[in-house]
């Protein structure tokens, strides 16, 4: 039976959605009427996913839920479930309304006659290029459990690496903003009441104590105006990376700045193999996986050697010497391909590739992050001793004066 999303109203006016099974819109608002509810809406979720308005309510979905999805469809296509009964299980065991949405929508379109990836192409905020790409190639395949599983791991392994970024950042940040607080309340709250002692002085203040006073004045009197300030400044800092030259001038950059270049080559390198060794192994071609892993670099100059590649590979070159060019690949990366090429396990080498990067991206990151606390604190603690000069200097003076 087709799936109905539904909007409801109590006895005491509270209002309820959710999602049905029945024989048509009627069939809906009477088992409504049974549970003592009155129908306000009711319509077929086939028919929203069909619709560009109904689709535009679907949001993207968390790495996180996306995984536990992809790993029970998995699990159930692998017991030999067949794939309409597998995502209805799916859409009623997910707690995310949503998901819930997503795969009941999935559900009746399969059953329309769709394919599992034609369907998922009416979701494409949910389901990116490589998650349809991959569905796409186990169903002509007849592989769609084995590649439901890989897609399974590298959605977990994403939503892991997020989770594990975010958990890292959170002290470091953290940090920064109590470390930034602090200096920015002793500036507008403890150094006014300590400079009213010398405003009746007539003693020259030191100059530190004077860009002390006047870093207050300023906080004090344009604080407001310089978060506005910044506010704009980053807004049209993003709106200025989104302009072609403006970002390709910003990635050339990035590739020459000693430490931010190792960072931006591993791990573009480490999503770019990820990403290949999935459409490969699910049986991909490997032009049209070319083309699907090179929209996951983010650098448009790293992007721009791999799409030369792709015309290497077209001309019957190999992969890896297109990689080769301009050195900006790691080297291990362009070697183990290169092995991988020559022994006709491309699938594999581009798997240890990935793992080989990703592993090494985690400890430069878990390094950097360790550093980052220390040298916070550090940091913190010479804008407090400056300010702290700035204030017993005069103190001082007044002290050998007097004597």
């Amino acid at each position: 039976m087709p799936a109905y999303d539904y909007v409801a109203l109590d006895q005491a006016g509270n209002k309820h959605k959710g999602i049905l099974e029945g024989d048509g819109e009627r069939h809906i608002r009477q088992l409504l009427r049974e549970q003592s509810l009155i129908p306000l809406q009711v319509q077929a979720i086939s028919d929203m996913a069909n619709s560009q308005q109904g689709r535009r309510f679907i949001s993207r979905i968390s790495a996180t839920d996306l995984a536990i999805a992809t790993r029970q469809l998995a699990t159930l296509l692998h017991s030999a479930v067949p794939l309409e009964q597998s995502l209805g299980a799916v859409a009623e065991q997910s707690e995310q309304k949503q998901l819930q949405q997503v795969f009941s929508a999935l559900r009746s379109l399969v059953r329309e006659g769709q394919t599992l990836a034609d369907a998922m192409c009416q979701y494409p905020q949910v389901f990116p290029d490589l998650y349809r790409a991959t569905i796409m190639a186990g169903e002509a395949a007849g592989k769609l459990d084995f590649v439901l599983e890989e897609l399974a791991e590298f959605t977990e392994a994403r939503a892991e690496l997020q989770r594990n970024m975010r958990l890292a950042l959170v002290y470091p940040l953290l940090l920064s903003f109590v470390s930034l607080l602090i200096v920015v309340g002793l500036l507008v709250y403890v150094v006014p009441e300590i400079v009213r002692v010398f405003e009746n002085s007539e003693q020259s203040l030191s100059l530190l104590t004077l860009v002390m006073i006047a870093a207050s004045d300023f906080l004090r009197h344009y604080g407001v105006y310089l978060l506005a300030f910044l506010a704009l400044l980053m807004l049209g800092w993003r709106r200025l990376r989104s302009v072609p030259k403006v970002k390709q001038f910003m990635d050339d950059m990035q590739l020459h700045i000693p430490l931010v270049s190792r960072l931006v080559k591993g791990q573009n390198a480490a999503r770019f193999t990820r990403t290949l060794s999935i459409l490969v192994r699910s049986g991909v071609p490997l032009l049209e996986a070319l083309k699907l892993a090179s929209e996951v670099v983010s650098n448009s100059r790293m992007r721009q050697v791999v799409t030369q590649a792709s015309e290497r590979v077209r001309e019957g070159g190999n992969l890896s010497e297109g990689l080769a060019k301009d050195k900006l690949f790691p080297p291990i990366t362009v070697h183990l391909i290169a092995s991988g090429e020559a022994s006709g396990n491309l699938d594999t080498m581009l798997e240890k590739v990935a793992q080989h990067q990703e592993n090494e991206m985690n400890a430069t990151t878990q390094t950097l992050v360790s550093l980052f606390e220390p040298a916070m604190i550090l940091l913190m603690g010479v804008f407090v001793l400056l300010i702290v000069l700035a204030v017993l200097m005069p103190v001082f003076e007044m002290t050998s004066l007097i004597q």
